[in-house]
């Protein structure tokens, strides 16, 4: 629980403070000196199918929901409305941030493949649902060959913009296996009408930063608007894990879209579904490109040894 907060406007907003509920090995609060809010929040149920959170980020102030130990019915009746994965931890990690895999993104219908992850043993690129980063963060290749595809954008210095009535649905396909899902993007949180400066451009929705070491992406409100996401702790039987369950219907988004903003004139844009994996090397490839390269010169330090100990002999 933070209890000072510099520079973030929140007495502005009716906020007072700021609430982490990562895991334990992210927090500023040491094992010696207690136990996280999250933790404690944990605690009161002896039920363990009880220790989770909820929530739904709202588009106003009034629409949002969180709640401890239950579901919200307005957004889900039962668990089994929810489609759950176990969080992602690198192998033999701590548990450090609610992490999935995002296996690929949708364009118009077309499936976007992303570059490879830069994780040690994930499967696929791995996004942190973060309720603290207003935008969706990814590799700049990746975002850029994104915005090519939605058509009608530009790279600036406060990041890329598209046409304010630029109508595109956009999916994000997330988790393994049987419980991979695709989950729709309203095309108004792709356009930014909230970072518009002139009612033309308007801030995209999903923006580069190859700083992000926690993961490759950042889910954030952008995303996390248009899903009802549980976090559950772990128990005897099972990991920690996510559940979530996507609120907006691609057809009914589409068309308030137009209605808000009027019709894109548009052409569409060719989607370029094939992610360039030249550049991304893992922890692991560079270790075994260092392994190989030392195995390689070892090999010709060898030869060269043997070559001149011969032409010693020989002459």
């Amino acid at each position: 629980m933070a209890e000072e907060t510099n520079g973030l406007g929140l007495h502005g907003t009716g906020n007072s403070g700021i609430m982490g509920l990562s895991f334990p090995a992210e927090a500023a609060i040491s094992d010696t000196t207690g136990r996280t809010v999250v933790e404690n929040l944990f605690s009161a149920f002896n039920d363990t199918s009880r220790r989770f959170f909820a929530f739904k980020l709202g588009r106003d102030q009034t629409s949002s929901s969180f709640t401890i130990g239950e579901l919200d019915p307005t957004f889900a009746n039962a668990t089994d409305d929810m489609t759950y994965n176990s969080v992602f931890a690198s192998g033999g990690a701590l548990y450090d941030y609610w992490k999935l895999p995002l296996q690929s993104l949708t364009v118009n219908g077309t499936s976007f493949g992303l570059s490879k992850s830069r994780i040690d043993g994930a499967p696929a690129p791995i996004a942190v649902l973060d309720t603290g980063t207003t935008l969706v963060l990814g590799p700049s290749q990746d975002v850029a060959r994104f915005w090519a595809s939605v058509g009608d954008a530009r790279k600036t210095d406060r990041g890329w913009e598209v046409l304010c009535n630029r109508a595109v649905v956009v999916g994000m396909v997330l988790g393994e296996g049987a419980a991979q899902k695709e989950y729709t993007v309203d095309p108004a949180d792709i356009s930014w009408k909230e970072g518009s400066v002139d009612d033309v451009w308007c801030l995209g929705g999903v923006q580069s930063n190859d700083g992000v070491y926690s993961a490759d992406w950042l889910l954030g409100d952008t995303f996390l608007r248009n899903v009802y996401v549980t976090h559950h702790a772990a128990n005897d039987t099972q990991p920690p894990k996510i559940g979530l369950r996507g609120l907006t219907d691609p057809s009914a988004a589409l068309a308030a879209f137009i209605a808000d903003r009027g019709a894109d004139s548009g052409s569409p844009a060719q989607v370029r579904s094939q992610a360039d994996h030249t550049n991304s090397l893992t922890g692991g490839d560079i270790c075994g490109i260092a392994t190989a390269s030392g195995f390689v010169a070892g090999a010709v330090i060898l030869v060269l040894v043997f070559t001149l100990t011969g032409y010693r002999r020989k002459y």
